[in-house]
């Protein structure tokens, strides 16, 4: 069990002041850059994840391994069973 807390107000005040991590930086222009209200683009951009998935998870298929990305149309094959009397 993790059991958090609230950070301090001096903590806060540190956070905020505090210079933003490059990487962090980075991400987030990288995001603003790809953002999109575009059906289309979005429409593509779910057609390559849908494939990418497909594509990760064939060989764990074929190998009867537990699936990276499991299709939630199919039955969880890894769920326990309800036993019938």
């Amino acid at each position: 069990m993790t059991i958090t807390r609230e950070p301090s107000d001096e903590e806060r005040r540190s956070a905020e002041a505090a210079p933003e991590d490059p990487t962090v930086a980075l991400l987030k222009a990288w995001l603003r850059e790809d953002a999109t209200e575009d059906p289309g683009a979005l429409q593509q951009a779910e057609a390559e994840l849908a494939a990418f998935k497909r594509d990760m998870n064939a060989p764990r298929r074929e190998a009867g391994e537990r699936l990276l990305y499991p299709d939630p149309n199919e039955p969880d094959r890894d769920a326990p069973h309800a036993c019938t009397p």
